[in-house]
């Protein structure tokens, strides 16, 4: 008798070595039912499990999501009176992270004996995938505190934490730990550092990590290529891209929404077209979110029938799919087209959202709809129970202001659910030059130099009011205030697409050496413009300078 459960014992001790998952184990395939399957035959036939099987067991857990096999298993544990291992109770923190069960992590993490870098580095990752960034950066104090050296996945985990709280000399000082402590060769840290870096806006610094990193996945490439795109830099994603395709690395979904973004900030459609092309060739347009980019590219890019043409072959249209048309047809082709696809939207049974109320609202203000504009501020309230975002109340205030009704504005102003922003105050003053309000012009102009005293707009438009007005020494002592605020004007920049290839002109550049045959162009026009005696009206002008040709000089 003793030899029959010693054989099944060692039998399916041996099948449970699988759970816990070499190349071949059922674990790390996550087959859960057969490795929950082989577990429930061992507690039929009363075989108790050992601490290697549970240890399999519970890493099926985390792989196929069973929260109550897991919680029957960390009852197993405490009934078998083994909850004071080590290893068993940081793997029950692991799993219990993983399944965002963090209350009952944080339980078994604060009975543990004593920390290890297993059970720190669980709850820190659990704590990151709920958000609670605080928690995790305190927990990796601690960690700090009782000399527990944190690994690769603590590191990643408080690097995105430090990033989100918006704490980048935090961010700087975990970088030197990360040297010192000879992580930063490694692929997860080195994947996080530029992740950090990019979304503080720090790409130069992201860049020096990527091209440090020994060996770049293809999450390294997709890291680095979203953060250029997150931050408008679309010629940097694309010249990326470039070189993943160079390297033998198949894009995946991210690294083509990254591209299709990219596309979209540089207005490029025929990007675009050879995007799409690459994405059907992969099998990727069944994809929605990859679809829906799609939509919104050639929107923003006007190519509003490839738009309806992806649109139109969906199987299935979210709320995503149908904002993303409505914006770029309000864009382009005014609201009474934005009107007609927001009906279809409602008649598909797919209630707006938001954005769909923002582009609505925006092409009431490009229309000067003011009627409109009220009509679809309160249906988003009152029907679909909307809260007015800053966006929705900037285009209310734009919609009065382009109207010339500066009085409703203000009433409007002060009924605001939320504080203005500049933005706000930028489209008000651009309404008090339009009509000759120098007062309430006045208050627009202090807000928004409050809010950004560098911001050389500002200046510049009051200055405007100023002088139309005739009021010299007003502009003269606005002038010297701003010099002295160094409120400068950043250099203007324009894109062209010329035979599939965007061009980027920055005003006053100089040594553009492939421009030359295009600058020689609006020279000849100049030229011919000053030989038919025109003079440039000042009055629509905002600054003295002429940029048009700067680049060209």
């Amino acid at each position: 008798m003793y030899q029959h459960y010693k054989k099944d014992f060692m039998a399916f001790t041996r099948q449970m070595v699988m759970i816990l998952g070499g190349s071949q184990g059922y674990a790390q395939q996550e087959d859960g039912i057969t490795a929950f399957g082989l577990f429930k035959r061992m507690q039929q036939e009363n075989i108790k499990a050992d601490k290697v099987t549970i240890l399999g067991a519970l890493k099926c857990c985390a792989s196929v999501g069973a929260v109550l096999q897991a919680m029957q298993l960390h009852h197993n544990v405490c009934h078998d009176g083994l909850e004071a291992d080590m290893l068993l109770g940081s793997s029950l923190v692991d799993v219990y992270a993983k399944l965002v069960c963090l209350k009952e992590a944080g339980v078994v993490f604060s009975g543990l004996q004593s920390l290890d870098v297993v059970s720190c580095s669980a709850m820190i990752s659990g704590y990151v995938q709920q958000g609670l960034w605080f928690q995790s950066i305190n927990l990796y104090d601690l960690m700090v505190q009782k000399n527990i050296k944190p690994d690769n996945i603590s590191f990643a985990c408080v690097l995105k934490a430090c990033c989100q709280i918006g704490v980048i000399n935090d961010c700087k000082l975990l970088h030197d730990q990360i040297i010192r402590v000879d992580l930063n060769s490694d692929v997860l840290v080195g994947n996080a550092l530029v992740d950090m870096y990019a979304k503080c806006g720090r790409l130069p610094e992201a860049r020096y990590v990527f091209n440090t990193l020994p060996a770049r996945t293809l999450a390294s490439w997709n890291t680095i290529m979203t953060g250029y795109a997150d931050n408008d830099d679309g010629f940097q994603v694309f010249e990326l891209f470039e070189l993943l395709q160079r390297k033998g690395l198949v894009a995946n979904r991210v690294s083509y929404l990254s591209v299709l973004k990219a596309s979209s900030s540089l207005g490029s459609i025929v990007h675009g077209f050879f995007i799409h092309d690459q994405i059907v060739r992969n099998s990727l347009e069944a994809d929605l979110v990859v679809s829906n980019m799609m939509v919104d590219t050639y929107a923003r890019c006007g190519g509003l029938k490839e738009a309806r043409a992806v649109f139109g072959s969906l199987p299935n249209r979210n709320v995503v799919s149908w904002s993303a048309l409505i914006a770029g047809y309000a864009q382009h082709r005014g609201l009474e087209s934005a009107q007609h696809y927001l009906h279809g939207m409602l008649q598909s049974g797919v209630n707006p959202v938001s954005k769909t109320f923002t582009s609505i609202l925006g092409a009431c203000s490009n229309g000067g709809q003011v009627e409109d504009g009220h009509y679809y501020f309160r249906l988003m309230r009152e029907e679909y129970g909307i809260a007015p975002s800053i966006e929705h109340c900037n285009c209310m205030i734009d919609i009065l202001g382009r109207a010339g009704c500066l009085e409703d504005g203000q009433k409007f102003l002060h009924s605001m659910p939320i504080l203005p922003n500049i933005a706000t105050w930028m489209s008000l003053l651009t309404s008090c030059r339009t009509f000759g309000d120098i007062e309430f012009g006045r208050l627009c102009f202090k807000q928004a130099n409050k809010l950004n005293p560098y911001n050389s707009s500002a200046y510049m438009i009051m200055s405007k009011i100023y002088a139309d007005a005739n009021m010299w020494t007003e502009v003269r002592k606005l002038e010297e205030a701003r010099k002295q605020g160094f409120a400068w004007k950043k250099p203007g920049k324009a894109f062209i697409e010329v035979s599939g290839k965007v061009y980027q002109f920055t005003a006053g550049e100089k040594n553009l050496q492939w421009a030359s045959g295009i600058c020689a162009k609006p020279q000849f026009l100049v030229r011919m413009l000053k030989e038919k005696g025109y003079v440039p009206a000042s009055d629509s002008v905002l600054e003295t300078e002429v940029e048009v040709v700067a680049c060209c000089s």
